[in-house]
C-alpha cells in the first residue's frame, strides 16, 4: 500500500497488514496509534473512533551495519456510532424490503424487541446485522402496526442511544 491509502470503516474493524519491504529483513515493529505489534504481518482490531495513522519500522539486525527503514502505511478512519431504523417493510419474498433491518455503524452492544399491537414480544435480537421477516412462531405475522425497541451502544465512552416506534408490516395480495 502506498503512503497515501486511507480506510474509513466502523468498529470493530480488523485489518491484516502485510509487510512488502524489500531485502533481508530480521524485525518489524508496526505502530497502530494505540498499539503496536512485532510480527511481520499482523491483525489489527480497530475499536476506538478516530483517524489512526499506521506506521511501519522495519530493520536488519544481522549484518555489521544494521539499518532499518520506517514507512508511513495507511491512515484508518473509524467512524461514530449511527443508528437508524426504516418505518416500513414488506416481507413478501420478492428480495426487496423483506426484513425489518436496521442501518448501523460502530455498534458494540445491541438490543432489540418487536411487539405487536398487544405488546406481545414477537421478536427479539441480540446481533444487529440480523433482522426481523415478519413471521411470528414459523407463521406469517399479520399485517399491520408492530412497535420496535432498539438500544444501542458504541464504542465511544457513555455512546448510547435508544430507538422505539412503529414499524409497518404491508403485505401485497398474492
Amino acid at each position: 500500500m502506498d503512503s497515501n491509502t486511507a480506510i474509513e470503516g466502523s468498529a470493530p474493524l480488523e485489518i491484516r497488514f502485510t509487510d512488502e519491504s524489500k531485502g533481508h529483513i530480521t524485525a518489524w515493529e508496526w505502530d497502530f496509534g494505540n498499539a503496536t505489534a512485532v510480527e511481520r504481518d499482523p491483525f489489527h482490531l480497530f475499536t476506538v473512533v478516530g483517524v489512526h495513522k499506521v506506521s511501519l519500522r522495519v530493520a536488519n539486525t544481522m549484518t555489521e551495519f544494521a539499518c532499518e527503514s520506517t514507512d508511513s502505511v495507511l491512515t484508518v478512519s473509524i467512524t461514530e456510532m449511527e443508528l437508524e431504523a426504516p418505518n416500513t417493510f414488506t416481507p413478501n419474498g420478492d428480495g426487496a424490503n423483506d426484513e425489518f433491518r436496521i442501518y448501523y455503524k460502530s455498534v458494540k452492544n445491541f438490543s432489540m424487541v418487536i411487539f405487536n399491537r398487544w405488546g406481545r414480544k414477537v421478536y427479539e435480537s441480540t446481533d444487529p446485522a440480523e433482522g426481523w421477516d415478519g413471521t411470528i412462531a414459523n407463521g406469517m405475522a399479520d399485517p399491520g402496526v408492530y412497535f420496535y425497541v432498539i438500544e444501542a451502544e458504541g464504542y465511544n465512552r457513555n455512546e448510547k442511544k435508544k430507538l422505539q416506534g412503529p414499524i409497518h408490516l404491508i403485505r401485497g395480495k398474492n
